[in-house]
């Protein structure tokens, strides 16, 4: 992806937060959809989609999101934990377990973890 490509896709996932945390999750699924229509081989637009799809409560719809995140970037971490945090709401402990177990392969050395993700 270009520079100018990786800017625009970086531009609508700030917006699609804001809009999230404004209470918007319809219209932040609107413009990122729209951005994975434009990128859509950019990993963190599907993670953004997840959670806003999460927000709205269409957790196999979530979960879909996070597939093509990872089929994007089978090592993207935070796809991994989301996808099993989201099957654990689903009633699925033994598949949450697995996509854990893949994430801890693959966690980055705790001096590398952000402090948000530590616990």
């Amino acid at each position: 992806m270009t520079t100018e490509g990786k800017d625009a896709a970086r531009q609508a996932i700030g917006k699609a937060l804001s809009m999230l945390h404004a209470g918007d999750a319809i219209g932040a699924l609107d413009v990122l959809n729209q951005a994975a229509s434009t990128h859509p081989h950019d990993a963190e637009v599907r993670l953004q989609q997840a959670a806003a799809l999460r927000t709205m409560d269409r957790l196999p719809d979530a979960v879909r999101a996070l597939d093509a995140a990872l089929a994007i970037d089978p090592y993207f971490f935070l796809a991994l934990l989301s996808k099993g945090a989201i099957l654990e709401r689903m009633a699925q402990p033994r598949l949450a377990a697995r996509i854990y177990r893949d994430a801890l392969d693959i966690a980055p050395r705790p001096e590398q973890t952000p402090a948000a993700l530590q616990s």
